[in-house]
């Protein structure tokens, strides 16, 4: 299993997707998002499938292509995301630690 997984650790990181804890709608405000599915099942561990950022991410989940086609290639991905002022390069480490599939910059 040579994939990079995202392990739900985060309790900071929100969702529109699920009704608990961490159930909230993304603001009118900058940060990073990850869109993710359940790793065979499990509902703990995640695929992280791309990683993005947003100067407004409630914009970003309504309008999002990748969202989208993600979601009717695999059926059901999940779309976290975290406020953060520092969106960009939060987004580039992100990316170079944990290399998402549909992510090609920053390698």
């Amino acid at each position: 299993m040579n994939q990079k997984k995202f392990i739900k650790l985060f309790p900071d990181w929100k969702t529109p997707n699920t009704y608990g804890n961490n159930y909230e709608q993304p603001p009118q405000e900058s940060g990073v998002y990850l869109l993710v599915r359940p790793f065979e099942g499990d509902k703990q561990i995640f695929d992280i499938m791309y990683i993005g950022s947003a100067k407004w991410l409630y914009q970003r989940y309504e309008r999002h292509e990748v969202l989208r086609v993600l979601s009717e290639v695999y059926g059901y991905v999940q779309f976290y995301w975290i406020r953060d002022d520092n969106y960009k390069e939060t987004e580039k480490k992100l990316i170079k630690q944990y290399q998402p599939k549909f992510n090609k910059q920053w390698r």
